[in-house]
């Protein structure tokens, strides 16, 4: 496969970043940390966006919440500290891939988490997750920052199945909802199957 940097975002190896409520790991995502550790890769973990900004006690927000000109900023800040890292990989000749959150309204790459009506009193949103194609604020951020530096880059995200709760975990036809599936198709982007 040769030599590849993943830019990870934080809550893969610390899930406790993560909202209230939808955290299913105590720590990391335990079969990703093993494979990450057992191949010997290079990794970036991105410190989580949505923490530093509004703290571990937080509301389930959708990307329309987060997408206000002080949040994308501060996600530029730490998307360019990001690329500034990758393109030193890049230099000495690794290839760059991002591993992002499906459904994160900050780190998805695929999916997000998207409600045009939320805000205003707080209501009960239900269970299931607003879901729509689309990428979170850091990720279009961070895609920015390394072509804006000639960085090529592949893109992938970590399935539902293995982030959400299982009444959190919508159907959709790139990710599987069955858990073990959804775990093959992750180790599939570290062994370079994914690219």
């Amino acid at each position: 496969m040769g030599k590849t940097l993943f830019i990870l975002m934080n809550c893969i190896l610390n899930m406790n970043t993560r909202a209230p409520g939808i955290a299913i790991h105590m720590g990391s995502i335990e079969p990703v940390a093993e494979k990450l550790m057992e191949e010997e890769h290079e990794f970036l973990q991105v410190p989580c966006p949505e923490a530093v900004f509004v703290g571990l006690k937080r509301w389930w927000f959708t990307k329309e919440l987060y997408d206000s000109a002080p949040y994308r900023l501060h996600c530029r800040k730490l998307a360019k500290a990001a690329a500034e890292i990758a393109k030193k990989y890049h230099d000495n000749g690794y290839r760059i891939a991002i591993v992002g959150l499906s459904l994160s309204p900050t780190s998805g790459v695929f999916y997000v988490q998207s409600d045009p009506s939320w805000g205003g009193k707080p209501f009960d949103v239900g269970l299931s997750p607003p879901v729509a194609r689309g990428r979170g604020v850091f990720i279009e951020e961070l895609e920015k920052a390394l072509e804006e530096m000639g960085i090529p880059y592949s893109k992938h995200e970590i399935p539902p199945a293995l982030i959400y709760p299982r009444y959190r975990v919508p159907e959709l036809p790139e990710h599987s909802s069955n858990p073990e599936k959804a775990l093959e198709q992750t180790i599939r982007i570290f062994e370079g199957k994914d690219q």
